[in-house]
């Protein structure tokens, strides 16, 4: 005899079917069924069957946390890392809704950085068995950490979406003395006469920005980020090449005006400091910009360009207030 699960209640395919009145004094009677044929009663059993196995697939269950830290699942396949500062992971569930085993053929990822534990190629699943993942982003890889993680099995593929960045964006607008410049790396040599002679070591320039910010330090993470980019590094906003929206929506063509503007690989769209978008930049036009995913945009936001940097190792700052702080920074490109 098969039992099933609908809801809390166990199914019995025969001849008896359980039923309860809403009253709370109520008992579970017993009702006979008419008999039926043997081809009948297959039927309605395959049935049942197909339902409570979800269409005879695999499912998978992307696992996140409600406001009180609690789990939950979803079934929107994506993995949002965010900012990987350090290693991150997050946590999925593939689960057989078939009545036959199946096997995990191969696992493809696009992603750089990325280790899956919990489930390999050549693990069978058995009808109604699931397994949890981990997906870990370690902080070493790409600055883009988005692409895809294909689970083939042997009659289908599973999709995860991966999004994430490798990198803090210091995403505070300047206060004041905001500057670009260009910067020739040189080598000096004193002579005998105390002139100094310099040498190129680079046949190109490196772009320098130099600003102050006000922010306060009770709300501020600016400490962090200048921690974290004197180790690794940090994605600095040229403000100079500031572009505006013509357009709202949610889209991956940016429509706003890029002529004599710094646009290289990556942008943000910007609102404010603790709202903005990431993205990076496939193709670049006079009047539009394509970008690898659709974000939400709406006419009149900032789209700026983003600079790879190390900040100073000095960095000046002083109390306005005993909560106010204003920076004097500076960073330099990396190459």
């Amino acid at each position: 005899m098969m039992v099933g699960l609908i809801g809390n209640y166990k199914v019995f395919p025969n001849s008896l079917i359980l039923t309860k009145s809403s009253s709370k004094s109520a008992k579970i009677t017993k009702k006979a069924t008419p008999s039926a044929t043997k081809k009948e009663k297959i039927t309605k059993i395959s049935t049942l069957c197909k339902a409570f196995y979800h269409d005879l697939a695999i499912w998978a269950y992307v696992v996140k946390k409600d406001a009180n830290s609690k789990d939950f699942t979803s079934l929107k396949r994506e993995l949002d890392f965010e900012m990987i500062t350090s290693d991150k992971v997050l946590r999925l569930r593939l689960r057989n809704a078939d009545i036959k085993a199946t096997t995990l053929e191969n696992i493809e990822t696009t992603s750089s950085g990325l280790t899956i534990t919990g489930t390999k190629a050549s693990d069978i699943y058995k009808p109604n068995q699931w397994r949890e993942i981990s997906i870990i982003a370690s902080s070493v890889g790409d600055i883009d950490a988005g692409g895809l993680i294909n689970f083939i099995f042997t009659k289908q593929v599973i999709t995860i979406y991966i999004k994430g960045t490798r990198a803090v964006v210091f995403s505070y607008k300047p206060a004041y003395s905001y500057s670009e410049s260009k910067v020739y790396q040189t080598s000096i040599f004193t002579a005998q006469n105390s002139k100094e002679v310099r040498t190129s070591l680079s046949k190109s320039y490196k772009k320098k920005v130099s600003f102050n910010v006000i922010t306060k330090e009770l709300n501020s993470g600016v400490e962090q980020i200048l921690s974290f980019a004197l180790q690794r590094y940090c994605l600095v906003p040229l403000w100079n090449s500031l572009s505006i929206s013509k357009t709202s929506g949610t889209l991956n063509i940016l429509r706003c005006d890029t002529t004599l503007k710094e646009f290289d690989k990556y942008l943000i769209v910007w609102r404010a400091f603790n709202d903005f978008e990431f993205a990076k930049i496939l193709n670049l036009d006079d009047d539009k910009i394509t970008i690898d995913k659709q974000i939400s945009i709406n006419s009149g936001d900032y789209i700026v360009p983003l600079l790879k940097t190390t900040p100073a190792k000095s960095i000046n700052y002083d109390f306005l207030t005993s909560e106010v702080k204003s920076y004097k920074l500076e960073f330099l490109e990396l190459k």
